[in-house]
């Protein structure tokens, strides 16, 4: 009897069970910073926010991407992606969210919204 076709189906299993492990281990490493993605949702909100509030009437002088980018940065300083991943992302939607969600998306929403520097009035 040949074993020389065994031998090569258990290499081939073996084989395809190492890379598929491979393959799982790198699709549960934790993203440790902001992607793209969420700094393009970021931008475009503010963006958004700042010609409907302040443009409507008049254009603006000059584009306000710049601004956005400088409240991208400070959001990335103040809130560390791990929080925001583990509160906002990871936490299921619901009416009542918990106490630390909230505060990180009032957080976020200030920062991107520019509530603190443009709306004096709004603590």
């Amino acid at each position: 009897m040949n074993k020389l076709p065994f031998k090569l189906k258990i290499f081939t299993t073996s084989l395809l069970l190492l890379c598929s492990q491979t393959g799982l281990a790198q699709e549960q490493e934790i993203v440790e910073t902001y992607s793209d993605q969420d700094m393009q949702k970021a931008i475009v909100m503010c963006m958004t926010a700042e010609y409907v509030q302040f443009h409507q009437e008049y254009p603006a002088e000059a584009d306000v991407m710049d601004t956005c980018k400088l409240r991208f940065k400070q959001l990335s300083d103040e809130i560390p992606y791990h929080s925001y991943q583990k509160w906002v992302l990871e936490t299921p939607y619901s009416p009542y969210p918990p106490t630390e969600t909230a505060s990180i998306l009032e957080k976020y929403h200030r920062i991107m919204l520019g509530l603190d520097t443009q709306i004096p009035f709004i603590n």
